[in-house]
């Protein structure tokens, strides 16, 4: 988790302040074959995140990892 300052605008046009970034990594990340919703709650080091943002990207045409926007 990497913490950033970003305001996005959501589906609903309701502007949100993402606070950090995870980095899910599809080979090396545990647990493996976590599915991620938006809305869904993280706990990280005791601070509680909601996914706002989850963006796949890819090697070539492998999934490689997911950046999921946190506030």
């Amino acid at each position: 988790i990497e913490p950033i300052s970003k305001l996005i605008t959501d589906k609903q046009n309701r502007q949100i302040t993402i606070s950090a970034m995870l980095f899910y990594d599809c080979v090396i990340s545990m647990p493996q074959n976590v599915t991620f919703t938006e809305g869904q709650k993280i706990i990280f080091n005791g601070k509680k995140y909601t996914i706002e943002t989850i963006e796949p990207l890819y090697d070539e045409k492998k999934l490689h990892h997911y950046e999921l926007g946190l506030s």
